[in-house]
């Protein structure tokens, strides 16, 4: 729920409290008026019983005033009748406003521990990959500069052969610190665009990967067409994060040959499809490693920001299909 609508309902909560105290301030009065008519007629039937034998009786004295109490007290049961409903119909109202509020406030407290859960998860995963591999490598160069030092005297010919192995594992590290803080922010995102980032990511996997053949079919986006391109541009950052961890996780987990990307603008929804034709996996049976759940699990928390739907489709030996649905509300 965004702000804009929180506010209506807060206004419209406002407006129905306010609404319902009026109602009841002109139902208390009627009520009040009610007891005064019921005296007045209470005091008529007395004062009758008193002058039973009178030739002329209270009632028939004031018989015209009896009657038009009895009609105004007539109309005003029949204006409670409807002051009744019409608050019964307000506390509905009010009661279904104040759920709304409510389950928005739980909303954007669970949002915020989910934000955080992913700075986490994404800190964490950074920290592993730097670890396993630029670290592991740097820690193996300090090594073999070392060894360098030691046969440059002794042996030229292998120190020059260590220091070569010592440029090629520099290299390594470097490639993969670049790789790392292009996930963190793909930097050629702003001046290549959406499409050429999707198609830059699927070349590279194409590369690294030679096994798999990559079928894709991406509608144009163009963030310049669109009048909120702040957002509209975070917008497509979110799917460029959650098309490459679809990717990568088929290329790491499916053991396949081929992988299908679609993402396709429809109406007001866009529409992810990520299908690979490798062995598949039972998620309830666990049969899928920590990672592929690490990397279903982030996709899953970005498509809820989204405000989308996420859906995952795996079968033994049938291959993996990922659904992703989300509100497209950019006006152009």
């Amino acid at each position: 729920m965004k702000d804009d609508q929180l506010k209506t309902l807060d206004e419209l909560l406002k407006e129905s409290l306010q609404e319902k105290k009026k109602i009841e301030k002109e139902l208390s009065k009627n009520l009040n008026r009610i007891k005064e008519i019921d005296t007045f007629l209470d005091s008529m039937t007395e004062a009758s019983d008193f002058k039973v034998f009178s030739p002329r009786t209270a009632e028939s004295l004031h018989r015209e005033e009896i009657k038009e109490a009895r009609e105004e007290k007539d109309k005003l049961e029949i204006s409670n009748d409807s002051y009744y409903k019409k608050i019964g119909k307000l506390e509905g109202d009010i009661e279904r406003i104040s759920f709304l509020i409510d389950e928005h406030k739980k909303t954007t407290n669970n949002l915020h521990l989910i934000i955080l859960d992913m700075q986490e998860k994404e800190r964490g995963r950074i920290a592993r990959e730097l670890h396993d591999s630029s670290i592991q490598n740097l820690t193996h160069l300090i090594h073999s500069l070392e060894l360098s030092s030691l046969y440059i005297d002794k042996d030229p010919i292998q120190a020059k052969l260590e220091l070569e192995s010592c440029s090629q594992t520099l290299k390594k590290a470097i490639d993969e610190i670049r790789d790392t803080v292009f996930d963190l922010r793909p930097m050629s995102f702003d001046d290549l665009g959406f499409n050429q980032c999707i198609e830059n990511l699927v070349d590279t996997l194409k590369t690294q990967n030679p096994e798999f053949t990559f079928v894709t079919d991406v509608d144009l986006f163009d963030p310049k067409t669109e009048k909120d391109q702040i957002n509209y541009g975070l917008f497509l950052v979110s799917i460029y994060r959650i098309v490459h961890e679809a990717l990568l996780n088929a290329v790491k987990h499916s053991c396949g040959s081929k992988i299908e990307l679609s993402v396709k603008k429809s109406d007001d929804r866009l529409v992810i499809k990520v299908i690979d034709n490798g062995k598949g996996f039972v998620r309830e049976e666990g049969c899928c490693s920590a990672d592929k759940h690490f990397g279903i699990s982030v996709m899953q928390e970005r498509v809820f920001l989204l405000s989308g739907i996420f859906e995952i489709n795996s079968k033994i030996g049938e291959g993996t299909r990922i659904f992703i649905s989300l509100p497209y509300n950019f006006s152009s």
